[in-house]
């Protein structure tokens, strides 16, 4: 019954037109709800209570969501029940009376009775046997103490000693009344809402105020009294509804433009636009705002201002900068006005901790630690639970910042020798390097340094390490950093590095021309620990070739890591397919051809296809192929051996494929049935393009391919321009034909004139051929 109702909704059509109509039953019980039907009813066109078109419409999604709001926009922005009246329930003992609502009157003990009672347009309510009273503008409890007399002169029993009969009335049903809000609101306009409902609910009706629209000076305008000045922030910072009025049928919400606006933006709980006013100041501003986040500064705001006209100098200086002593101001030792137009950013904390030093790697407990004055890094090393087993306790690196350069230096410490090592200073960072943290760099797989990760605002150059490193590439270069410290960050040596002997490359200038200059530095023996996986000898370094110190490295420094003489990586290749043992293979370039490599991998299956074995060089496959079209050089021997006609070395990254056997044949291409067919011995390319139906009418019979099992391919040809030769067809073969390319066309009279051109070539060869003989 209701669906037609809900379908008007969607259309906006009203309930008594042609378009729509309904039963007198249901416009009956939407009547008795509140709900205005009647097109003659002058709030249909208005009420919201049945329509309410969704607010979201007027903020499209595609907005700028960084940009600031107008504080309180969001409250009425999008839908929603916040603001709905409550219409189940009771009422507040002040709620005051007036034709249109609905009062229920029970009345019990001696007698037992139940009234329904509206409140006629006069003002007064017919209570049987009783008569009329008046109730208009009085409010329930008002209402009780007038019915207890008329009632008593009625019903003894309520007015006598005991009482031996009671009443009680209540709200049944809420009128409903009609208002009108105006100004800075979305959808201006009048609206029926609920006798229960306040300003805010009429606001939301309205969509709320617009960007220009005030939340400080709201107005109520009631006929025969002063207006009334509303305040919404109270109820937006802190839910106050002191200020929420109840609306009386005739009221008018007024929202006027807005006052003076300031900006707050950075490290507030609420960034956004707020309105203040006269006597606001800026802590006022921080607490609509929400207050500081953990992270703010209080030391320093800065506060952009619009110089007023009369104040704006020659020059065109029209704006200023104003830094504020926020925690002064917050805690009311100061005063700062604000002015229309101010914006104001609050700042965060300085990013750096203080007061602390970091200890990393080879400890129990690495990480960040309490500075103490006259710490040393004995007394770090055994807060953070001592030395794990694996450390490198001989050269202990410091990384020490100078706070006037913001740049680091390292010191370095041996702590077998001395135990307590350097007394500590403010941001130290002390790195014990040990095996298993060059194995958690080298896992990684990447450049970052840890020391840039517990000090990402220390300016650093960066110096790069090349070579058979885990992780070559650029890390940051600490003042007095030796090429060890670099190594180490690295992920250590890989497999055929030469652990003890390193290039560094060093820029020079001579003559005021660029020159390099190449140092061989031998490194610390306990280097040699980080070469991952077996080496050779380290000893094959010339003994007698002269080697410099690992001095600290400089800005423009590179550190090559070169590999052992005489050293080579192993040579791959990779077998897989209808192999028995399928994988990947060593072997000795120049030496080991396909059928080593095949005997090694256990041979062939027996479901194995030998024509389509494929070798693959470079990404690019490479004929071994045999007599007959389609086929390689490889048979199988009458004891299941196979047998390499071709069989070419092998070079590091080769493939070889064998795939199984396919005893079918795939037809495609402009046929007109593409399909597979089995293959049988006479197989042509003419016969398996009539299984597939025949090409079609678009199809080029003279570019036909078949594309082998083994990679290989061959093309229909040509004799004399006359006939076509097609290739073989073999098991898993593919043929493919062509569509004829449109620009192509036939000229027969081009035909002609070649076939009487080829013609008479023979003719005229065999004339001399004839004549010579004779």
């Amino acid at each position: 019954m209701a669906d037609p109702y809900f379908d008007a909704i969607e259309t906006g059509v009203p309930f008594g037109t042609t378009e729509v109509q309904v039963g007198e039953q249901l416009l009956e019980a939407f009547r008795r709800i509140g709900l205005p039907l009647e097109p003659e009813d002058p709030s249909w066109s208005d009420s919201l209570m049945w329509a309410r078109e969704p607010i979201e419409d007027e903020f499209p999604l595609d907005s700028d969501s960084s940009a600031l709001q107008v504080f309180g926009s969001r409250v009425f922005k999008y839908t929603s029940s916040a603001f709905d009246p409550v219409l189940a329930g009771p009422v507040g003992e002040d709620y005051l009376l007036a034709p249109g609502d609905e009062l229920q009157l029970i009345i019990t003990g001696d007698v037992e009775l139940i009234h329904t009672l509206n409140v006629t347009r006069e003002g007064y309510i017919v209570i049987p046997a009783v008569g009329e009273v008046p109730v208009h503008g009085i409010t329930l409890q008002e209402l009780r103490n007038r019915l207890n007399g008329r009632l008593g002169a009625v019903y003894s029993g309520i007015t006598g000693e005991p009482s031996t009969t009671y009443f009680n009335v209540s709200i049944g049903r809420l009128r409903t009344n009609h208002v009108r809000v105006l100004g800075e609101v979305l959808r201006p306009g009048s609206y029926q809402i609920s006798s229960v409902g306040t300003l805010l609910e009429a606001l939301y009706f309205a969509g709320g105020p617009t960007d220009d629209g005030s939340y400080r000076q709201v107005l109520l305008r009631r006929r025969g009294e002063d207006p009334v000045e509303i305040d919404l922030y109270p109820y937006l910072t802190s839910g106050q509804v002191s200020q929420d009025l109840r609306l009386n049928a005739g009221d008018v919400v007024f929202v006027p433009t807005v006052g003076p606006q300031v900006t707050v933006s950075g490290n507030v709980r609420r960034p956004a636009v707020f309105e203040v006013r006269e006597a606001e100041d800026l802590a006022d501003l921080v607490d609509f705002a929400g207050g500081l986040l953990p992270n703010a500064s209080t030391e320093r705001a800065q506060l952009n201002r619009i110089l007023p006209s009369a104040q704006r100098p020659f020059g065109g200086v029209d704006r200023i900068v104003l830094d504020v002593p926020l925690g002064a101001v917050l805690s009311r030792e100061e005063s700062f006005e604000l002015a229309a137009g101010d914006e104001l950013e609050v700042f965060a904390v300085n990013d750096r901790i203080r007061g602390s030093v970091v200890v990393l790697h080879g400890v129990w407990r690495p990480g960040r630690y309490e500075f103490e004055t006259g710490m040393t890094l004995g007394d770090l090393v055994r807060r953070a639970g001592g030395l794990v087993p694996d450390a490198i306790s001989t050269s202990v690196s410091i990384a020490r910042l100078n706070q006037m350069t913001n740049r680091r230096s390292a010191i370095y410490s041996d702590l077998v020798e001395d135990p307590e090592g350097p007394v500590l200073a403010e941001h130290d960072i002390v790195e014990v390097f040990s095996h298993t943290y060059v194995a958690q760099r080298r896992s990684l797989g990447d450049s970052i340094s840890t020391l840039r990760e517990w000090d990402p605002l220390t300016v650093q150059d960066s110096i790069p390490v090349f070579g058979l490193v885990e992780n070559p590439g650029y890390y940051p270069l600490v003042d007095g950093m030796a090429a060890r410290d670099l190594i180490l960050h690295a992920g250590g040596f890989v497999q055929g590095a030469q652990p003890s002997v390193i290039d560094v490359v060093v820029r020079d200038f001579q003559a005021g021309e660029q020159i390099f200059l190449t140092r061989k530095v031998r490194l610390p023996a306990e280097l040699s620990d980080f070469t991952f996986g077996s080496s050779p000898d380290s000893g094959l370094v010339d003994a007698d070739a002269v080697f410099d110190l690992d001095l600290p490295l400089t800005a423009g420094d590179e550190v090559y890591v070169r590999s052992l003489p005489g050293y080579e990586t192993s040579r791959r290749v990779e077998v897989y397919g209808e192999i028995v043992f399928p994988g990947s293979y060593a072997i000795v370039e120049g030496q080991d051809r396909i059928s080593d490599l095949i005997d090694r991998a256990g041979g062939v299956t027996q479901d194995a296809d030998i024509d389509g074995f494929r070798f693959i060089r470079e990404g690019v496959f490479v004929g071994i192929g045999g007599e007959d079209e389609g086929s390689n050089s490889i048979r199988r021997t009458a004891q299941g051996l196979l047998e390499f006609i071709q069989d070419p070395l092998l070079v590091h990254g080769d493939s070889i494929e064998v795939p199984r056997l396919d005893n079918t044949v795939t037809v495609t291409g402009a046929v007109n049935f593409p399909s597979r067919v089995v293959f049988r011995s006479g197989l042509t390319v003419e016969s398996a393009l009539s299984e597939a139906g025949g090409p079609t009418e678009l199809a080029d019979v003279g570019r036909i391919s078949v594309r082998y099992s083994n990679g290989s391919r061959r093309t229909t040809s040509s004799v004399l321009w006359l006939f076509e030769r097609h290739p073989s067809v073999r098991p898993g073969s593919l043929v493919y034909v062509p569509e004829k390319i449109e620009s192509e066309s036939t000229s027969w009279a081009d035909a002609l004139q070649t076939m009487f051109t080829l013609s008479s070539t023979i003719a005229t060869l065999l004339i001399l051929y004839n004549q010579t003989t004779n």
